[in-house]
Formats: structure tokens, sequence, C-alpha cells
């Protein structure tokens, strides 16, 4: 009923640049938000007006329409194949538009992932936008086996920061992926440093005791081993600061928790923050980041009633969490 009724609110809408995006593509959310979790057996009529709103909605509605339609599922009927076909076409255009060849690839997932697990395979590639990379990333996570973790974990090095948390949220999706991903890190084709913080509470705290005592040495060392870490780097300090390589391991590392000029993901401060702090504060707290965790950057984690898993942090009143 709720999915009908907003359905029938924002089939009005009209092509971007629309002035009234900005409240469909809420409503949309907050729809979401309602129905998430439950059981979202949706009208036919209300699941053909989404899949018209990803269509033809300004880029904000066709991105709230798509998460309404991985909640309800895509309508049965021509109207569905002749989307998908377009959405086929439009993944495949490279002179297409990042963000609706994204969306695109979205919705492809939505309907046998495993027909399309080549093309998804064939956009994970550096040539490929970033937005297009995570997006096809995500969608072959949704193929079942092992063998999407063979392929990611071949293309880890290869891939950009954004696009190996996608990664490494696919590769949880399976435990025989988990076990692959555990396998490269004791082999060292994986290093650490490259995992987001879910997949590595996720090893650390894993039920199965035979991947969590594998992964705890590797991810969690002890504090003596980073003690010895700190010092076996101090001599870096001395050397001659360059501002453009930092700013490649920047974008390359820090930009998976911390935000930096408008970059980055705001799971820890914002570096601006730090820029005046002394260099033994910055190399320990670098190294040891754990010693010290500012007020309001506490780590949680949720686990949802439909048995997912979300870590983070949570944001300000009022909005979102992170």
């Amino acid at each position: 009923r709720a999915a009908r009724l907003g359905g029938a609110v924002l089939a009005g809408q009209t092509p971007s640049p629309d002035p009234t995006a900005w409240w469909k593509a809420a409503a949309l959310d907050g729809l979401n938000l309602s129905i998430r979790g439950k059981h979202a057996a949706a009208h036919t009529r209300a699941q053909e007006t989404l899949l018209t709103l990803f269509e033809t909605g300004a880029p904000e509605v066709r991105r709230a329409a798509l998460h309404s339609l991985e909640i309800t599922h895509l309508p049965t009927g021509a109207a569905s194949q002749t989307a998908l076909k377009a959405a086929t076409d439009t993944a495949r255009d490279p002179k297409a538009d990042a963000p609706l060849r994204a969306d695109s690839i979205g919705l492809l997932a939505l309907s046998a992932p495993d027909q399309n697990a080549e093309l998804f395979r064939s956009l994970i590639d550096p040539h490929q936008p970033e937005e297009v990379q995570s997006a096809a990333v995500r969608a072959y996570g949704k193929v079942k086996g092992d063998e999407v973790a063979a392929f990611l974990l071949k293309n880890w090095r290869t891939v950009p920061t954004p696009v190996r948390v996608d990664a490494g949220d696919a590769i949880l999706l399976q435990p025989g992926r988990v076990r692959l991903l555990v396998a490269a890190l004791k082999a060292g084709d994986v290093q650490p440093w490259t995992l987001s913080s879910r997949p590595r509470t996720r090893l650390i705290m894993n039920a199965d005791p035979e991947i969590r005592n594998a992964a705890r040495p590797i991810l969690d060392p002890t504090l003596s081993d980073r003690e010895a870490m700190v010092k076996k780097y101090e001599s870096a300090m001395d050397l001659r600061a360059d501002s453009a390589r930092g700013e490649r391991v920047f974008r390359s590392v820090c930009s998976k928790c911390h935000r930096l000029d408008g970059y980055g993901s705001e799971v820890g401060p914002d570096l601006k923050t730090v820029r005046n702090q002394p260099k033994q504060w910055l190399l320990t707290n670098i190294l040891i980041p754990s010693q010290s965790i500012a007020q309001g950057y506490e780590s949680y984690v949720v686990e949802t009633v439909n048995g997912g898993i979300l870590d983070g942090v949570l944001g300000p009143q009022g909005q979102s969490p992170t």
C-alpha cells in the first residue's frame, strides 16, 4: 500500500532538470526506510510506476527508485524486459553518462545477475569510470559462487580504493568467499591496510572460529607489535615532505575513513583538524589508530532484522548515519 501511494504521488515527475526532484527523491527514500526489512509485497502497478520513475526521472529520483525496486523487485512483463534491454545498452556504452551507467548496472543486478556476469566482469576495469566499476562490483557480488571472490581478489590491487570497499562487501556475502579472502591475507596477496573497516570487523568477529582465529593475528596485531612499528618508522619524520606523494597515499589509503578538501569518507575526523599536530602524534595515530578515538567517531556494528550487517559511525542528529 505504501509503495502504491508513494508511486501515485511521484508519477507526475518531469524530466531533468526538475526543480521538484529533491522532494520526490526524499519521499522515495522515506518510503524505502518504512518498508525495508518488511515483507514488501508491492502491487504490480506500484512496481511499474517505480520502473517509470527510474527510466524518466532526474538522477536523484532515478537512484531512489532503484533502491525501491531493490526492495519491491521488478514487475513481470514487457515493461521490465524493455527497461533491462535499454539498461544493458547503456551499461555497455562508454559515451553514456557514468552515473546513468552505474544505475543501469544496478537495475540489471535485480534480474538474474548470473546471466550478466560476463558484462559485470568486463566493467571492473581501470579504464572504466570509478562509479561504473563500483556498480559492476556490487552487481557481480550478487552472482552465486566463489569465482566472484577469485576474480575480485585477482584484481584487488588494480581497482581504486572506493571500488575495493565494494569488493570487500561483495566477498563477505558468502562463506566460501570469506575463506578465500583470509587465504589471500595470509599469502600477502591482499595487504591488511587495503581492507575497509567492515570486512576487517566481520573477519575479526566472525562466527566461524577458524576464520576468526586466522584473521585476528593479521588484522588486529598486539599493542607491542604496533609500538614496535612506530619505532621502526620514526626515521620517516626526518625525511623531506612531498605533498604530491602524500595526496596519492591519502586517496589510496586514508580516504576509506577520512575526508580532506572534499574527498573521502567521514568514518573518522576530517584531516584538516590535525594539520597542526606534532609529527610524532601523527605517526603514532596513523600506525595505532585505535589508541585515541575522537568523540563522535566511535564505531558501531548493527545487525538488521533481515540478517544484514551495518557498521560505521552515528551521524549528527537529523542526518542519515554514515
